[in-house]
């Protein structure tokens, strides 16, 4: 058991039936009182600089991997992994399904949002 759970920057790549799955081994995972804390790159619906924003994740950050990391290709689908993502209200809903107290955040005017809490104490 364990008594702390966090993740950065991995959720995006999941869909929804795994982030279900996800939130059950989280569930498991934690010893009853643990906490957990996820983070991940978000698209900023409703921002005034969106625009820009995406400009950078779909455009500027491949540019910038082809660039100066040839061989890495963590950035090549950023853009489309973020938007497809959205933010973590989907995977707030997993974990609450599985019997976790959660707390969403947005961060960065929504470009990245998380979501943190607790396992109950039986």
């Amino acid at each position: 058991m364990a008594d702390v759970v966090f993740s950065t920057f991995g959720l995006k790549t999941f869909n929804a039936a795994q982030h279900e799955v996800l939130a059950q081994q989280v569930a498991r995972l934690l010893k009853p009182g643990g906490a957990f804390s996820l983070i991940e790159a978000s698209d900023p619906k409703g921002w005034v600089g969106r625009p820009f924003y995406r400009l950078y994740m779909d455009r500027v950050l491949p540019i910038v991997e082809k660039m100066f990391l040839k061989v890495a290709e963590d950035f090549s689908m950023i853009g489309p992994y973020t938007k497809g993502f959205g933010d973590c209200h989907g995977f707030a809903e997993a974990l609450r399904r599985a019997g976790l107290e959660v707390h969403q955040h947005r961060h960065f005017f929504g470009c990245a949002t998380s979501v943190s809490g607790r396992k109950p104490v039986a």
